[in-house]
C-alpha cells in the first residue's frame, strides 16, 4: 500500500556510529476490482408491470492494494440513488475483501412487451473500474442481442509504442425472437462515445431476427497501455424496444491486444577534460541515463565505482526521458602511473512488471601524461681526500626520482674495484615515488697504489630503472676524491766488492736503487761516471744488469714491471 519498503541501517562500534544508509525496494501496485451481479429469482408469471427486481452487487478487491475510497455502482438501468451499499470499511477494502450493494428496478410495460430485461453494471472507486457485469430477468426472455468483438489485422494485432492504432470489428446479432426497429449501438470501455452500428432506413427499416450487422472503431495506444503490456477492452451492444424505449443489452465481449515489451536503459558517460597531467587534478564526469525502451521505468539508479559520492537517481523515467548527473574525481598517483584512466558507470531500473532492466554500462577513458621518466644519481666519497694505500673510502649513492611516475626495478651498478675475480658492485633500491630519494647503497673501497699514483679516484656509477610502462631509463653519477700529498724520492747506494788490487783483478759494483717516496717511479735510467784519482775517466767493462727479485733479501723488482713502487 505504501508503494515500497524503505529501511535504514547504521554500523556502530563503541561510541562511533555511522550515518544511516537507506535502501528502498519499490512495490508494483496493481489496483483492481471485480463485480458479480445477481438478481433475486423472478418467475416469468411474476414479470409484470410494477414488479420490483432486486439486484445484489458483490464488489471484490481483486488487486494487491487496499482501496480507501468508497465504491459506487453504475448500472445502465438503475439510478445511483436507487442503489444502497453497506457501510464502507473504515480501514478500506483490503485485497480479497468484498463489499455488497443492492439496487431495485421497477419493471415497465415495455419490459413486459419485451418479456425480459437485461442490464449491465460496473463498480468503481473513481480510479479503478471493474469489468462489466450483466444480468437478464426472467431467464426466459425472448428479445436478445449478441456481440462478437475482434481485432482487425488490417492495422495491427500487437503494439509497441504510444500512438499505435488498433482497429476493432464488432458483429452484433439479433439472436432473440423479436425484431428491433431502433438504432443499435456498441459501448466500448476504452473507445469514447457510443459506436453506431445500425440505424433504420427505408432500405433496411428494421433489425430482423437472425440478422447480423458489423461496425468498426479505432483505439490509439497510450503510454499506460505500453506499460501494462496489454490493451484489454470490453464492449456490449444496446438497442431499445417498445413505447418506453426499454433497453436491450447484449452480453459483453472483450478483445486483447498484446504489447511488445521493450524496457531498456542506456548509459552515456563523458569526462572533462579528457587529459590529465598531475596528481590532485580534478576531472568532471557526466553520467546520462536515458530510457531508450518503450515502457516507463521506476527506481532508476546509476552507480560508478570510481565516484562513490555520485548520487544519480530518479523515481520515474518515461520513454525518451534522460537523467543527467555530474560528479568529480581527483587524480591519484596510481592514475599517473597507469597512463590512462578508464572507468565504467552502470544503471538499472524497474519495469512496470517489477522486473529489473538489463544492466546498462558505459565506459570513458582519459589519457595521462606522456612525458619521459627520469632519474638522477649522485655519488659521494668519504673521506676526501682519501688516505694511504690500504685505507678505505666509502662511496654513498643517492638515487632521486625526478619524474612524475613511480619507478621500479632500480639497481645501482659501479665497476670500481671489479676485476676477473671481483664482479662489479650492485645494489637494489626500493621503488621510488616521484620526488623521493634513497641513499641506502654504500660501496666500501680499499685504496690501491694506483689510486695514490693517480692522485684521485675517478669513476662513474650507473643507475637503471623502469617506468610503469616498462620503459628502461638510466643515469650516471661520478665522484672524484683526491689522494694524499704525493712525494717522489730515489735513493741510490753503490758498493764495490774488491777481491784483489792486482792488475787484471775484477771489481764488482752493486747499485741499489730504492723508492723512498709515496708514488711509483718509472722510466728509471742509470748514469754511471767513474774516474781514477788522477782524474782520468774510466768505464765499466760490463754495464749494470738488473738482478732477479730475491724474496729472501726482498731486493729486486718484485712484480717485474720495471717500475719502483714505494718501498721497492
Amino acid at each position: 500500500d505504501a508503494g515500497g519498503v524503505e529501511n535504514s541501517a547504521t554500523a556502530s562500534t563503541g561510541a562511533l556510529t555511522s550515518a544511516p544508509a537507506l535502501q528502498t525496494t519499490p512495490a508494483v501496485q496493481q489496483p483492481s476490482l471485480g463485480l458479480t451481479k445477481t438478481a433475486d429469482p423472478i418467475a416469468s408469471v411474476d414479470f409484470v408491470t410494477g414488479a420490483l427486481a432486486t439486484y445484489t452487487y458483490a464488489v471484490t478487491n481483486t488487486g494487491n492494494v487496499t482501496l480507501t475510497t468508497p465504491v459506487t455502482i453504475n448500472d445502465n438501468l438503475i439510478p445511483a440513488a436507487d442503489i444502497t451499499c453497506a457501510a464502507f470499511p473504515a480501514s478500506g477494502l483490503a485485497p480479497g475483501d468484498s463489499y455488497t450493494c443492492q439496487g431495485v428496478y421497477t419493471v415497465t410495460a415495455d419490459d413486459v412487451d419485451l418479456t425480459s430485461v437485461t442490464n449491465v453494471a460496473t463498480a468503481t472507486d473513481g480510479t479503478v473500474t471493474s469489468p462489466v457485469a450483466s444480468e437478464t430477468i426472467p431467464s426466459a426472455g425472448a428479445p436478445a442481442l449478441s456481440l462478437q468483438k475482434e481485432l482487425v489485422a488490417s492495422l495491427q494485432l500487437t503494439f509497441d509504442e504510444v500512438g499505435d492504432v488498433l482497429e476493432y470489428r464488432f458483429t452484433v446479432t439479433n439472436d432473440g425472437t423479436q425484431t428491433f426497429a431502433q438504432p443499435v449501438t456498441v459501448t466500448d470501455s476504452r473507445i469514447a462515445g457510443p459506436i453506431a452500428c445500425y440505424a433504420p432506413s427505408p432500405a433496411n427499416p428494421d433489425f430482423t431476427v437472425g440478422e447480423s450487422i458489423t461496425c468498426t472503431a479505432q483505439y490509439t495506444v497510450t503510454q499506460a497501455d505500453v506499460d501494462a503490456g496489454e490493451v484489454l477492452n470490453e464492449a456490449f451492444a444496446e438497442t431499445s424496444f417498445g413505447a418506453g424505449a426499454s433497453t436491450v443489452t447484449s452480453l459483453p465481449d472483450d478483445a486483447a491486444a498484446t504489447g511488445v515489451l521493450m524496457p531498456n536503459l542506456t548509459v552515456v558517460k563523458s569526462v572533462d577534460p579528457s587529459f590529465y597531467g598531475a596528481v590532485g587534478q580534478v576531472v568532471s564526469y557526466e553520467v546520462s541515463d536515458e530510457n531508450t525502451g518503450n515502457q516507463t521505468l521506476t527506481s532508476v539508479v546509476a552507480t560508478d565505482p570510481l565516484l562513490p559520492d555520485l548520487v544519480c537517481e530518479s523515481t520515474q523515467l518515461l520513454p525518451g526521458e534522460r537523467l543527467d548527473c555530474v560528479a568529480s574525481y581527483t587524480i591519484q598517483q596510481t592514475d599517473i602511473d597507469a597512463g590512462t584512466l578508464t572507468n565504467t558507470a552502470s544503471a538499472t531500473g524497474i519495469d512496470p512488471r517489477g522486473d529489473a532492466t538489463p544492466p546498462a554500462e558505459a565506459s570513458v577513458t582519459s589519457s595521462g601524461p606522456s612525458v619521459p621518466a627520469s632519474i638522477t644519481l649522485a655519488k659521494m666519497a668519504a673521506p676526501d681526500p682519501f688516505g694511504a694505500v690500504g685505507s678505505n673510502v666509502s662511496f654513498t649513492f643517492s638515487v632521486t626520482n625526478t619524474s612524475i611516475y613511480t619507478l621500479s626495478a632500480i639497481t645501482v651498478t659501479d665497476p670500481l674495484g671489479s676485476n676477473v675475480l671481483t664482479p662489479p658492485f650492485t645494489c637494489a633500491v626500493p621503488d621510488l615515488a616521484p620526488g623521493a630519494s634513497d641513499a641506502s647503497c654504500v660501496l666500501t673501497y680499499t685504496v690501491t697504489q694506483a689510486d695514490v699514483d693517480a692522485g684521485e679516484i675517478l669513476n662513474t656509477a650507473t643507475v637503471n630503472a623502469e617506468d610503469p610502462f616498462g620503459n628502461s631509463i638510466f643515469a650516471t653519477g661520478s665522484a672524484m676524491p683526491t689522494g694524499p700529498p704525493q712525494t717522489a724520492g730515489l735513493e741510490a747506494t753503490k758498493t764495490a766488492s774488491v777481491a784483489a788490487t792486482t792488475l787484471g783483478s775484477e771489481v764488482d759494483f752493486t747499485l741499489r736503487v730504492a723508492n723512498t717516496g709515496t708514488v711509483t717511479i718509472s722510466h728509471i735510467t742509470l748514469s754511471d761516471t767513474m774516474q781514477r784519482t788522477d782524474g782520468m775517466q774510466i768505464s765499466l767493462d760490463a754495464p749494470f744488469a738488473r738482478l732477479a727479485y730475491d724474496p729472501v733479501s726482498d731486493l729486486g723488482d718484485a712484480n717485474n714491471n720495471a717500475r719502483l713502487e714505494p718501498d721497492e
